[in-house]
């Protein structure tokens, strides 16, 4: 269900840049600059009769809603890996399980990016180098963490399945 409402709001993501533009959530979580947002959020405020606000009000609204997104994708991937590894012994169960448990590492940046993205939205501006840097490196660890117990856990799955 959050995961339908967060597609609906995201139908209103527009910017304006001499004309109207879309843009996703994927653009916030992946700046190209670190100038990047501030400049989106200016570029947001540009468009014509109110339409900034509806843009505004469903950008947080996306943003609140992953925090009730978050809790079923971060622990259903770990629940998988656990279950998955329940199945194995050894090096690919400890594997498994450090994946699982790491879902947690994964959820607590998703808050942290969530918490910043909002305030940005308060008051933009634009960020240091070593703070994009550090951004990035926790999006990477997010995505990277989640992506690879999930895929992980998918593919020693399909190897059992396989196998009888």
């Amino acid at each position: 269900m959050t995961s339908i409402l967060m597609n609906r709001q995201s139908c209103h993501f527009y910017y304006f840049d001499g004309s109207r533009k879309k843009f996703s959530i994927f653009n916030l979580q992946f700046p190209v600059s670190r100038c990047y947002l501030t400049q989106l959020f200016r570029q947001i405020n540009q468009l014509p009769d109110g339409e900034a606000d509806l843009v505004f009000k469903k950008l947080r609204g996306q943003l609140y809603t992953d925090f009730f997104f978050m809790p079923g994708a971060y622990l259903g991937i770990g629940l998988f890996c656990m279950e998955v590894a329940s199945k194995y012994h050894g090096l690919i169960h400890c594997f498994l399980a450090l994946l699982a448990w790491s879902q947690l590492l994964a959820w607590l940046l998703d808050i942290i990016e969530n918490l910043y993205l909002l305030s940005l939205i308060k008051n933009p501006k634009i960020i240091t180098s070593f703070f994009f840097i550090c951004y990035r490196v926790l999006e990477i660890l997010k995505w990277g963490l989640s992506l690879g117990g999930f895929l992980s856990a998918l593919g020693f799955a399909l190897y059992l399945h396989c196998l009888y």
